[in-house]
C-alpha cells in the first residue's frame, strides 16, 4: 500500500485521506471489489471495472457513489504511484444499510510481458463457491493461494471434484492445444475476469480459435501452452502444473507484441 510520510494514502467516501483502509480483503462483509491495473498515472480498462462494481447484486450501488476516473488518478499522483501500479476499489455494506466505497493503490515490483513463468500447485474444491462476482469475502481463494505457496508454488490451480479447471486464486486460466485455446466458462466455473474478456477478443487476430467450455485437469498433459490472466499482471506464462512442465510459449511471445492493456505492457 502506498504511503506518504509514513501514513497510507487512500480514497474513501468522496475524498483522499491519510489513514488506514477500513476494508482489507478477505473480510467478512457483504461487498464486491475490483483490482485495476494502472500505468503512467492512468487507469486501464476503468469502464469495465466500474461496471463490475455496479453489477454486484448484493448492493444497490449508486453511480455517483463511485469515484470518478480523475479522483482515482489524483490518488495515484498523491500516493506517488505513477509507474506500473495496482489499485483496489472496494464497495461494501456497513451496519446493515450504509454503502461504503474505498480505493487503495500500490506500486508493482513485477510487471509486463517479461514476468517469469509460474508454477501452479493443484487445489481441489469439492463444493466451489459461486464464482460470478469478485466478492470481498474471498477466504476460500486466499486459503487456496496460501496452500499453494506453502507447497512451493506461485499460485493455486483450483479444480472442482470432477477434475474441471476453475481458476487460480487470483487469475483466469487459458489452455492452448494447436490452434485452439480453451478457458473455463464464466460465470459457471470462474470469475468473468476483465483481462480474460480482453484476451478472448484478441486471440482470433493471431489465428487462434477460442472455446469457453469445461476444461479438465487431464487435458494439461497434451497442452502446448498455458497462461493465466488478470488486469494487473496481463498474461503470464505457466511453466509447471504438477509434473507437467512447459518451456516454450510461442503464442505468448506473439501476444507480448500486442498492446495489452495491463501495467508495463506498452
Amino acid at each position: 500500500m502506498a504511503r506518504v510520510g509514513g501514513f497510507p494514502v487512500i480514497w474513501r467516501d468522496g475524498r483522499i485521506r491519510q489513514e488506514a483502509p477500513q476494508c482489507v480483503p478477505p473480510a467478512d462483509v457483504e461487498g464486491v471489489m475490483t483490482t485495476i491495473g494502472c500505468d503512467h498515472g492512468h487507469l486501464l480498462l476503468w469502464e469495465l471495472h466500474r461496471q463490475r462494481l455496479l453489477d454486484f447484486p448484493g448492493l444497490a450501488v449508486e453511480e455517483d457513489a463511485l469515484p470518478r476516473p480523475q479522483d482515482l488518478e489524483t490518488l495515484l499522483e498523491a500516493a506517488g504511484c505513477m509507474a506500473p501500479s495496482r489499485m483496489r476499489v472496494s464497495v461494501w455494506r456497513e451496519h446493515g444499510s450504509t454503502v461504503r466505497v474505498e480505493a487503495v493503490c500500490s506500486a508493482l515490483e513485477v510487471f509486463g510481458p517479461g514476468q517469469e513463468p509460474i508454477w501452479l500447485a493443484g487445489v481441489c474444491w469439492q463444493d466451489p463457491p459461486v464464482a460470478g462476482h469478485k466478492v470481498i469475502a474471498r477466504h476460500q481463494w486466499q486459503d487456496a493461494g496460501d496452500r499453494a505457496l506453502s507447497w512451493g508454488g506461485d499460485d493455486a490451480l483450483i479444480t472442482d471434484g470432477h477434475g474441471r479447471l476453475l481458476e487460480t486464486s487470483k487469475a483466469n486460466i487459458f489452455v492452448r492445444r494447436g490452434l485452439v485455446v480453451a478457458t473455463p466458462p464464466a460465470p459457471a466455473r470462474c470469475l468473468p475476469g476483465i483481462m480474460r474478456f480482453e484476451v478472448l477478443g484478441t486471440l482470433p487476430s493471431l489465428g487462434l480459435r477460442t472455446e469457453e467450455r469445461d476444461v479438465f485437469i487431464d487435458e494439461l498433459a497434451f497442452a502446448d501452452e498455458v497462461w493465466v490472466t488478470n488486469a494487473v499482471v496481463g498474461i503470464v506464462r505457466v511453466g509447471r502444473v504438477g509434473e507437467r512442465i512447459w518451456d516454450c510459449w510461442p503464442f505468448h511471445r506473439r501476444l507480448s507484441a500486442l498492446p495489452v492493456p495491463a501495467p508495463g505492457w506498452s
